[in-house]
């Protein structure tokens, strides 16, 4: 799900109104994809603007709002990562052209939890395969596999996965 009306539909609309206003408009994008990469925030105004590229002024902008959303509690910024402050709910969200740098450790881990809830059996050679599935890979690449195998080392050393004779359960 990607947010559509986000209120900003110019140049003018990003540069010439208060910073509020795009703030807000960050909080919509977050409320509607977070947790989500800054990256993408930056890219969905871009794209709502009809900006052709993300300059610096563009950057700098984004950031500005960002931290306008964040410090009147709208929004929570951990690492690169946007999340509603409302609503800690992680949805797994199918993507394009999925970019496993641009995913969250949380949609992560919930997207291994739903392979563990739906499949018995699951060795931990296949979590990543069907982990990716999820989010839209149509091949697991070594990066993408590493990066879930990361998180879900995290959930073993978390208690929320174990590890049997190389099959991957729910605690």
């Amino acid at each position: 799900v990607q947010s559509s009306e986000i209120g900003l539909n110019s140049s003018d609309d990003l540069y010439k109104k208060p910073i509020d206003n795009v703030a807000e408009s960050v909080k919509l994008i977050v409320d509607i994809e977070g947790p989500i990469h800054i990256s993408e925030v930056t890219k969905r105004i871009k794209d709502s603007c009809h900006i052709k590229r993300a300059g610096a002024n563009l950057k700098r902008t984004v950031n500005a709002a960002i931290e306008n959303a964040e410090s009147s509690g709208k929004i929570i910024k951990i690492g690169d990562f946007l999340y509603d402050a409302s609503n800690n709910n992680v949805v797994i969200r199918k993507r394009n052209k999925p970019n496993i740098e641009l995913i969250s450790d949380e949609e992560i881990a919930k997207s291994i939890e739903l392979v563990l809830t739906y499949n018995q059996n699951v060795s931990t050679k296949q979590i990543a395969k069907e982990t990716s599935r999820n989010f839209g890979f149509k091949s697991t690449s070594k990066k993408t596999a590493n990066k879930i195998n990361s998180v879900l080392d995290l959930m073993i050393a978390n208690n929320t996965v174990k590890i049997d004779n190389d099959i991957v359960e729910l605690k």
